[in-house]
């Protein structure tokens, strides 16, 4: 029996979204958990339409965490001063008026007969950044010099050179507080959820962000710079203190050294459901998680 199929990165309106939800469906799984990015833009006219593809594809419960993408500002909430945070909040609110249940933001872990699931953002602080870089180049997100006043020239096309290669976040996320200390938030939401679960039970760990260095594939080249956004060491703290056997992960999207990877008797997988030409989700069951 398929407790939960999770599923990161599905940044609707991506039109691969119904294949993946069909697939999903198919397990007839309990419940549908999101592990982030379930949005590219979290506008609420496509929340209302991902939740009216997924009702058609016959789920009735869901989960979702947050990602990176549904921390992203619009132009007019810059404007006014609004927050990623604040964001996140009104987005919970409105999911759970449509009946899903958000991790990560209240409440403890998602129960499923015995098994428990805590989810959390995760979020990074360049710990998993290579060497060579500076701490300007990266809450610039790029590498190249570039300030974040050009990058938003670039963003709206207004100069003749940008740089070939950069991440939208510094444009689109505003947090009340530095990366470093949203991590740490981040952890003890985390901790918080896996202390409800009962002493010796079943644990699993749903992040968006990544946990270990290892996990990520290196280019060898200037891509791997995106490796300071990735996640951040501090995430396995509460996967090691607490015996969680299994941890999901998103934001990699193909990035990953390998799909599934097992580091010090952690199963440590990739959500993503787009992968090498075809498509698979990953599966909890009572016994184990596959990918199908």
């Amino acid at each position: 029996m398929v407790l939960a199929v999770v599923v990161g990165d599905l940044h609707y309106p991506d039109p691969g979204v119904q294949e993946v939800l069909v697939k999903a469906s198919s397990l007839r799984p309990e419940w549908l958990i999101l592990a982030g990015d379930f949005l590219n833009i979290p506008h609420s006219n496509l929340v209302r339409k991902l939740l009216r593809l997924i009702s058609k594809a016959g789920f009735r419960n869901i989960a979702v965490i947050m990602g990176n993408h549904e921390h992203y500002l619009s132009k007019k909430a810059r404007s006014r001063g609004a927050n990623s945070i604040e964001q996140v909040v009104r987005l919970a609110e409105a999911l759970e008026e449509q009946g899903v249940r958000v991790l990560g933001l209240r409440g403890g872990p998602l129960d499923l007969s015995g098994l428990y699931i805590a989810g959390v953002t995760g979020w990074y602080d360049y710990t998993l950044a290579p060497p060579g870089y500076s701490l300007r180049d990266f809450e610039n997100c790029n590498p190249f010099g570039v300030s974040l006043h050009q990058l938003e020239y670039c963003e709206k096309g207004r100069l003749w050179s940008c740089p070939k290669w950069w991440r939208r976040d510094c444009i689109y996320i505003r947090l009340p507080m530095s990366n470093e200390e949203y991590v740490k938030v981040n952890v003890a939401k985390v901790r918080a959820q896996l202390e409800e679960a009962p002493v010796g039970s079943r644990k699993v760990i749903i992040y968006h962000h990544v946990p270990r260095k290892e996990l990520a594939l290196l280019h060898g080249d200037e891509r791997d710079f995106d490796l300071a956004y990735a996640g951040s060491i501090r995430l396995l703290e509460p996967v090691m203190e607490y015996g969680v056997e299994v941890v999901a992960y998103g934001h990699l999207h193909q990035w990953s050294r390998s799909w599934v990877q097992k580091v010090e008797g952690v199963t440590y997988v990739n959500a993503y459901p787009y992968r090498d030409g075809d498509v698979q989700v990953l599966a909890i069951t009572r016994e184990d998680v596959k990918l199908l």
